[in-house]
Parts: C-alpha cells; sequence; structure tokens
C-alpha cells in the first residue's frame, strides 16, 4: 500500500484527508499491518488510490 500511495504522490496525511480521516495514524499502521481495518474501508482507500482492493493486501 505504501508503493502505491507514493508512486501516486499522496502522503499519509493527504490519503487519510481523502477518506475523511483527520489522522494519518490509521493509514501508517494499515500500511504496517499492525492494525485491522474494515473492508469497507480498504475499499475507500483502493478509491482513493485508484486500485483494487486486492493491489492493497501484501
Amino acid at each position: 500500500m505504501k508503493k502505491i500511495r507514493e508512486l501516486r504522490g499522496h502522503t499519509q496525511s493527504e490519503l487519510a484527508f481523502m477518506c475523511g480521516d483527520k489522522d494519518w495514524s490509521q493509514i501508517s499502521k494499515m500500511e504496517r499491518g499492525v492494525v485491522n481495518f474494515s473492508i469497507s474501508y480498504l475499499l475507500l482507500v483502493a478509491e482513493k488510490l485508484e486500485v483494487s482492493a486486492k493491489d492493497l493486501i501484501p
């Protein structure tokens, strides 16, 4: 996910804001695999990055 986000030119803060979050830490935790996240949030992140959700799962 980090590589895709960086290729799209977004910071963690920018992506979090695009997803309606005020805190970038959720994105950071997702990228490091230290938090469980909902399917709906994964789909939202994928939509904002313009990729398939399966592209975000290691």
